[in-house]
């Protein structure tokens, strides 16, 4: 599973190059999971994106599926150089699903409205159309590189303002999370609460999570 972001520099005979990070397979999860909250984080995140399934030669675009990058905010600085292992290959941390929708049902996969639930509540909204490069850019830089395989994922990168970390209000232990996509249906999880004393955070502790500092 890799998510994609664009570079302006293109050098002559090569494909716009596109930077990207290769997520943990064993942390892949599905439709109405609870994500075990990670002793090491205080700042725990969900990131909705708009995720591409490559079929093959004749039909490169399987079909398009909801993507939630779970991430852990307040080690991610630290990782931007080296990768993101702490970040974002917590178990269960990739989250695809519910549905592969071909792209005939999707109509236009980068114009669908994007809206996160927590606990019933809308708390974000966004667009696909913020996206800026679309799956056959990513293709043709990936394949550049080295072939790709039937079933590979791909994530477009976080739909703007869609996450806690935009807006300062994180979610809870215990919080129930839809990630719904306008014609790729909703994507629901749970954040489970700590199993035990969480480590020190880089940043001020929010008062929810205090007693798990104890």
């Amino acid at each position: 599973m890799i998510s994609a972001g664009g570079n302006d520099e293109n050098a002559a005979g090569q494909p716009e190059p596109l930077s990207f990070y290769k997520s943990n397979m064993n942390s892949i999860a599905g439709d109405g999971e609870t994500v075990p909250w990670p002793i090491y984080t205080s700042r725990l995140d969900i990131e909705p994106e708009l995720a591409v399934v490559y079929g093959n030669e004749r039909q490169p675009v399987a079909g398009f599926c909801i993507f939630n990058d779970v991430s852990a905010r307040d080690v991610q600085a630290t990782e931007f150089v080296g990768g993101f292992c702490l970040t974002k290959d917590m178990a269960k941390g990739n989250q695809l699903g519910p549905y592969l929708v071909t792209p005939d049902e999707a109509v236009n996969p980068y114009n669908l409205k994007v809206t996160v639930l927590v606990n019933g509540q809308v708390k974000h909204q966004g667009s696909t159309s913020e996206i800026s490069h679309k799956a056959e850019d990513v293709f043709a830089w990936l394949q550049f590189i080295a072939p790709l395989k039937p079933g590979s994922v791909m994530g477009f990168g976080t739909i703007p303002d869609c996450t806690a970390c935009d807006h300062d209000d994180f979610v809870d232990p215990g919080a129930e999370i839809q990630v719904a996509f306008e014609r790729l249906g909703t994507l629901r999880c749970r954040f489970d609460e700590p199993s035990g004393k969480l480590l020190p955070s880089r940043w001020p502790v929010r008062e929810p999570l205090k007693k798990y500092h104890g």
